[in-house]
């Protein structure tokens, strides 16, 4: 390890004259422990192919390159990617890449993405690894706000369109929780240890209409379908109330409440006002 505990990072810190940056949502990791679970979580085997995001100071970065067989790792700030390439030099599984994840396209056609994120990617993160990057990985264990992990878990009911962007391609998992003194400088929020387990295919048909369906639905809160979607791709009031009764939804329902399957029942509907 890098380091055991807070004191020791400080110093580590202090010596190769590093900081956590706040606008790059950096907080490292002072619990080696928290390190474990993250490890167990993602499962990294030997033969694997891994990804990381946001190495920061490197803590997770160097027990993923000692355990997967082809080791990538993304780091935005300059500073800390010089220090990267001191401590990953001995490593000769492991490529260190220079620039910005949300636009990063993976070379690995199979993958797990393991890594300690800033809080403000979340959302783009998750929608370009699983909604837009050409090769998906077949996880992510990432670890998040505890409050933004616990809405990737949602259930219908409380469905927001994070948790259906997400849970169109996989099966989420909040694993620990992980409290704000675990990190240096300390979140003023409690984190979690995400686990997303990659399905083998998206639970809907057409992502890129499901994703404009979806952001339409919860574009005006507490509303129903049927005034949300009323002009959604040319649809009116009365098209609605005729059409949605007669695939088993009713106009009244708020989205929140609709199932996968209901969403496919009205992107099969929505598709035929395009055929």
């Amino acid at each position: 390890m890098l380091y055991n505990n807070k004191s020791e990072l400080i110093q580590l810190l202090q010596k190769n004259g590093l900081y956590a940056q706040k606008n790059l949502g950096q907080n490292f990791l002072v619990n080696t422990q928290i390190i474990e679970k993250i490890l167990q979580a993602a499962d990294v085997k030997s033969t694997d192919q891994v990804l990381e995001i946001g190495p920061g100071i490197g803590l997770l970065t160097v027990e993923l390159a000692k355990r997967a067989k082809e080791f990538i790792t993304i780091e935005k700030d300059s500073k800390l990617y010089a220090h990267l390439e001191n401590i990953l030099a001995d490593y000769p599984n492991t490529t260190l890449v220079k620039g910005d994840a949300l636009e990063y396209q993976p070379t690995f056609t199979e993958y797990k993405v393991v890594a300690n994120i800033p809080y403000y990617i979340t959302s783009p993160l998750i929608h370009h690894y699983l909604g837009t990057a050409e090769h998906k990985p077949s996880s992510l264990t990432l670890l998040v706000q505890l409050e933004v992990a616990q809405k990737i878990c949602a259930k219908p009911g409380d469905h927001t369109v994070l948790s259906l962007q997400t849970q169109a391609f996989a099966q989420p998992k909040v694993v620990a929780k992980v409290p704000p003194g675990n990190f240096h400088p300390a979140p003023q929020v409690d984190s979690a240890i995400l686990h997303l387990s990659v399905l083998p295919q998206s639970q809907v048909s057409d992502f890129k209409l499901f994703d404009k369906l979806i952001k339409k639905a919860f574009s005006q809160k507490r509303k129903t379908l049927l005034n949300t979607l009323s002009t959604f791709h040319g649809a009116s009031k009365a098209w609605l109330n005729e059409k949605l009764p007669e695939i088993g939804i009713s106009p009244q329902v708020r989205p929140q409440n609709l199932s996968f399957e209901d969403w496919q029942k009205l992107i099969d509907l929505f598709s035929t006002l395009n055929s």
